[in-house]
């Protein structure tokens, strides 16, 4: 051939951002002068400089360019060889071009970082931490994962405890920190750990963790009993200073009217007597005038010892008043009236359910006394300020209207009718025979 061109070295390694050379040797064989024009052709002629781009030899001589291939940043992500060719082109014979070829080898970068996500934690027993482990070269990663405490005070759990990362991406290690013991109480207490990230021909990385351990029992159960304390002196104080005094005086209260009832029946039975008692008409009207002197009404035998209304015996009751979801019910409260239609005094109800919807109400006569809320409640004691009177001619009543059943534990609504229980305790006035 008229031209021979050849290359050297023919295979070149370029590190990223590095540069490489190879110098191009043209003979010319032919019997003119000849011009040459010198081109790179393939992926990697656009970094290539040629020095000089052009040759002019003589008939049987030789001369040479260098080629110089600087790669740019974009191939650190490369790490196979790149083909490429010389072109030389005889300026006067042009069909005698020759294209001499070679190959270039981005050069093998590893290169990583990483980072412990979060590198200080709080437990009382153990905590997750992400390992992540970026890859900044040009090649797959390879990178082991040992995580190690000075103290041995820590045990460590790592998937996986290898991570195979491609070029220009990243990849995560879960790894659980725990610690040996549990702390009672006291303060917390910082542990401190570290993870080597290791990986070939590059420089190893050494992350440093903190797992700072609390107390099983902290500040808060000291509070927590300061509050309690404080609830306890707070109820103590209510009941000494108001609950127990006023239940020390409704018990005076009772005994006293209790002594009253009984020191004016006592009167009523020695007046009765004293009338009774003589032979004479002299000595029925002196008795006469005793037991008007002993009751204060001056009616003898037929006074009811200073209480208008009889005798004064306790009365207890009980009714349940039953109605279905939806509909309202009115039940009469008995009274064991001997003979009927005595007068009677209401000093106390007990209210229990199960904590239905709807409403309750209780009436004197036509009167409604009071209305409470079902679903308010479960046991409820209900003391009136005075004692409601009932004439001998009124009914004490209770009318229930229920909405729906109650719900148990599951929030499940409970079967059948609405239903509340009420205890009464009061007085029954006796007249007197």
């Amino acid at each position: 051939m008229p031209t021979v061109a050849t290359l050297e070295p023919a295979r070149l390694v370029i590190p990223p951002d590095g540069t490489a050379s190879c110098v191009l040797t043209v003979r010319n064989r032919s019997d003119i002068v000849e011009g040459y024009q010198i081109q790179v052709l393939g992926e990697g002629s656009a970094w290539a400089v040629i020095e000089p781009p052009s040759l002019r030899i003589y008939p049987g001589s030789e001369a040479q360019a260098q080629i110089t291939f600087r790669a740019p940043r974009t191939a650190r992500s490369l790490a196979v060889e790149v083909p490429f060719g010389v072109r030389v082109l005889p300026v006067e014979r042009p069909a005698d071009v020759v294209v001499p070829e070679g190959t270039l080898r981005i050069g093998a970068v590893t290169e990583m970082t990483g980072e412990l996500l979060p590198p200080t934690a709080k437990a009382r027993r153990k905590a997750s931490h992400d390992i992540a482990v970026d890859n900044h070269g040009n090649t797959v990663l390879y990178a082991d994962i040992k995580p190690t405490d000075q103290d041995d005070a820590l045990k460590f759990v790592l998937r996986p405890a290898r991570l195979m990362v491609p070029p220009g991406q990243a990849a995560l290690a879960q790894l659980t920190v725990k610690h040996r013991s549990l702390q009672w109480r006291g303060v917390a207490q910082p542990k401190k750990y570290k993870v080597d990230v290791v990986a070939p021909e590059t420089k190893p990385l050494s992350l440093e963790g903190t797992l700072i351990q609390e107390p099983i029992f902290g500040r808060w159960l000291f509070r927590l009993l300061l509050a309690l304390l404080a609830l306890a002196l707070i109820a103590a104080g209510l009941w000494f200073g108001l609950v127990k005094p006023a239940v020390k005086s409704a018990a005076k209260e009772q005994a006293e009217a209790t002594a009253s009832e009984a020191a004016a029946a006592a009167g009523a039975g020695a007046g009765g007597g004293g009338g009774g008692g003589g032979a004479s008409p002299s000595a029925s009207a002196s008795g006469g005038a005793g037991g008007a002197g002993a009751d204060g009404t001056g009616a003898g035998g037929s006074s009811t010892g200073g209480n208008p209304l009889g005798n004064p015996v306790p009365w207890n009751a009980t009714l349940t008043v039953e109605a279905n979801p939806g509909a309202g019910v009115t039940r009469l409260l008995p009274f064991e009236r001997q003979p009927p239609n005595m007068p009677a005094r209401l000093d106390f109800l007990s209210l229990s359910g199960p904590g239905d919807t709807g409403i309750l109400e209780i009436y004197i006569g036509n009167q409604k006394k009071f209305q409470y809320n079902l679903e308010s409640i479960r046991q409820f004691d209900v003391h009136p300020g005075t004692a409601l009177d009932i004439k001998a001619n009124e009914q004490l009543s209770a009318r229930m209207n229920c909405t729906s059943r109650a719900v148990d534990s599951q929030l499940r609504q409970l079967p059948g009718r609405c239903t509340m229980f009420i205890i009464i305790t009061g007085t029954i006035f006796v007249p007197t025979p």
